[in-house]
């Protein structure tokens, strides 16, 4: 309640003292106007860019650190719950397909964000790993799985794009607006459509080829080098007023 009501306070603060505001997709600029009464015409539109994941080799003995000796869908993010981790684990029950492992990469901040969806069972938590263990983990995938419920951008989409790694993710928020048509789409709320989308991408070896195909070319769309000089644009603007 804390966190809420210090976000509630601040927000509309700051949007009424900016010249300027900045996020990062349409649709967060359309939940922010919604949520703090502002105009969308005083929102300017960045996206993240993806390339980062490539600036470093990747660190492939992750793999053997982990035991990883059989194929695996990954899962990236924090484990708060409306990354969905329940769902994937759930959607494995109506998958054809079982010879896989569920490996979920990332942390938990259990002081800010319940963590009700953190993976149990039989799937391979591995917590925390660097950016070149990161790439390994992308790169050596069937596939990457990101169901999130609500999403402001969807960077993990876009760095496994980027790696070449094929995609399923949530037809809500931002994500098919960052995924565009590189990607394959899933409903969120039902655990048997998201088994659906990946069993389409597990058994389908040129559908794999054909999304690692469109994932680089729509990655290569997001880059920190363009969000730099829209932002710099936005910056001379403001300077000549």
């Amino acid at each position: 309640r804390p966190f809420r009501l210090w976000y509630r306070l601040l927000h509309p603060q700051l949007g009424r003292r900016a010249v300027r505001m900045l996020t990062v997709s349409e649709f967060s600029r359309a939940e922010l106007s919604r949520h703090l009464g502002i105009a969308r015409d005083r929102f300017t539109v960045i996206p993240n860019g993806g390339e980062h994941i490539l600036r470093e080799p990747a660190d492939h003995g992750i793999l053997s650190r982990l035991g990883l000796s059989r194929r695996y869908v990954l899962a990236v993010s924090s484990h708060s719950a409306h990354k969905n981790f329940a769902g994937i684990q759930a959607a494995v029950k109506h998958m054809r397909q079982q010879d896989f492992t569920l490996v979920f990469a990332g942390g938990a901040n259990s002081r800010i964000f319940n963590s009700e969806d953190t993976p149990a069972g039989e799937s391979m938590v591995t917590g925390r790993v660097t950016d070149a263990e990161l790439r390994a983990l992308y790169e050596s995938a069937e596939c990457f799985v990101y169901p999130s419920f609500y999403e402001g951008f969807g960077l993990p989409p876009l760095e496994a794009m980027a790696c070449g790694c094929p995609v399923v993710v949530s037809r809500a928020a931002s994500l098919p607006e960052v995924c565009g048509e590189a990607a394959v789409y899933c409903d969120p709320n039902d655990p048997a459509d998201i088994g659906r989308a990946l069993d389409e991408v597990l058994e389908d070896a040129a559908l794999q080829s054909e999304l690692r195909r469109r994932g680089n070319e729509r990655a290569a769309q997001f880059t920190w080098s363009r969000s730099g000089t829209a932002l710099l644009g936005v910056l001379d603007g403001l300077t000549a007023q």
